[in-house]
């Protein structure tokens, strides 16, 4: 499924962040993955209608910068994608 949203991919095929935590390490990609954590804890990622978000959504914003959203509020699309996605983390991880 595409989905067009206007956002740009953190990583090709990667919507979560703990994803893109998890491939960031496992490519040998320690410090990259301590600068979106580190990142993270600074800016947080807040939603007005669904609070603290533990596992956002991560995208590259304009100017190639690193965002977070909440997939709840997100493109319908999105959130099955994200959804998708943390249902094949769960299986992998068990």
């Amino acid at each position: 499924m595409q989905v067009k949203t206007g956002i740009v991919n953190f990583m090709p095929g990667v919507l979560r962040m703990s994803t893109a935590l998890r491939k960031l390490r496992e490519k040998g990609s320690e410090n990259a993955a301590k600068v979106v954590e580190d990142l993270y804890k600074q800016v947080g990622s807040q939603c007005p209608n669904h609070g603290e978000l533990k596992d956002p959504l991560i995208f590259t914003a304009p100017g190639n910068k690193v965002a977070f959203g909440c997939p709840w509020c997100s493109d319908p699309g999105l959130l099955k994608l994200w959804e998708k996605e943390g249902e094949a983390n769960a299986s992998r991880d068990s």
